[in-house]
């Protein structure tokens, strides 16, 4: 890495690592640490995810896209956004990606990159976590003012907190 990694996402057996720096890279790594693979986005890459079964590697940059690449480094699709990308998650199968950008949108994408949806926030920042099967997405905004909602964009529950709320995951019954 040129500089720091500014996030570090892990597949589920552990044999494969993505890291994005600020250096505007996307680096796999094995599970013994070393390069397989880099990537050069145009920005400083912010957040990055790995499908469990490590068929999608996906990353999100300062240049406003969400990039998904396949093991081997291939970059499979680019989604632009409309401002910086500050999160991204995968499902469990890599069939379903969220993004949330700092212009206030939460995207949703199939495997293809394809936008399903996108629901607006109002707020620049934001934290994205899925579920396992793709089917519940929650978004934490700065503003406190919180979202679940379906694969398909039905808002299913909004929640406010006091303060804002940075980090979040759903766990298995």
């Amino acid at each position: 890495f040129d500089n720091s990694a500014s996030s570090v996402a892990m597949s589920k057996k552990g044999n494969y690592i993505l890291a994005g720096s600020d250096d505007h890279g996307v680096y796999a790594l094995d599970s013994d640490g070393q390069l397989m693979w880099k990537h050069n986005a145009k920005g400083a890459i912010t957040s990055t995810a790995v499908s469990k079964f490590a068929d999608y590697l996906v990353a999100g940059s300062q240049d406003g896209n969400i990039y998904c690449f396949n093991i081997g480094g291939k970059e499979t699709w680019i989604q632009p956004t409309g401002g910086s990308v500050v999160s991204v998650t995968v499902d469990l199968r890599g069939t379903t990606i969220v993004g949330y950008s700092q212009d206030g949108h939460l995207y949703c994408l199939d495997e293809r990159g394809t936008l399903l949806w996108k629901h607006k926030t109002d707020d620049p920042e934001g934290r994205v976590s899925i579920t396992d099967d793709g089917q519940l997405i929650m978004c934490l905004v700065g503003s406190g003012r919180n979202f679940i909602v379906t694969r398909e964009g039905g808002l299913l529950m909004e929640f406010q907190t006091r303060e804002s709320t940075w980090g979040a995951m759903f766990a298995g019954d």
